[in-house]
């Protein structure tokens, strides 16, 4: 679980430094505007950082509800990556509707293609990063075992017609012996 604990808090720092970068693009999407005269909305992309500080806040939700072994905690782990997807899909379609904007003379096609493929490798890699974090908490005996029983599994949708882990041996719903 140490891990788990660990590689969310290292993934709520860098989500939180990419926020920084977007923040940080709003003002320069203003500046373009005051200079150019393009009328770029910048509304897209503020409520894609709203939609990832939501995923901010549902990430440290989660690191909470697994230390206290809340059974939502695998619900909530799916809708903070399901959110922040979605608010990385919104950044991928302001990037378009700015390049499209700007047009090739202001934007090249390499610097167009690095937006375009840092933000579809960024989801790429969060749909990977789902995939096996949901494999590990159906198939991962000691998850079940921290949290007590499977109702982890049956609270998210992802993962509600699992069938529980048990262990190798059989011993984890044997009652002791007399």
């Amino acid at each position: 679980m140490l891990f788990i604990l660990i590689v969310t808090i290292i993934g709520v720092i860098f989500t939180a430094i990419t926020l920084m970068g977007y923040v940080e693009e709003i003002d320069a999407v203003n500046s373009l505007n005051q200079i150019l005269g393009l009328g770029i909305s910048t509304g897209t992309l503020i409520f894609a950082i709203i939609l990832i500080v939501l995923s901010l806040v549902a990430n440290v939700i989660f690191v909470v509800f697994l230390v206290k072994r809340n059974p939502n905690c695998v619900l909530i782990f799916h809708i903070s990556i399901i959110t922040y997807i979605i608010g990385l899909a919104i950044v991928l379609g302001f990037y378009g509707s700015l390049i499209e904007s700007l047009g090739s003379t202001l934007v090249s096609a390499s610097e167009s293609a690095e937006l375009y493929s840092t933000q579809i490798i960024e989801i790429v890699r969060m749909i990977g990063f789902m995939i096996l974090w949901t494999i590990y908490f159906r198939k991962s005996v000691r998850m079940r075992t921290y949290m007590g029983s499977d109702e982890y599994l049956r609270k998210s949708p992802l993962t509600k017609g699992t069938v529980s882990p048990i262990p190798a041996d059989g011993s984890f719903n044997t009652p002791p012996p007399m």
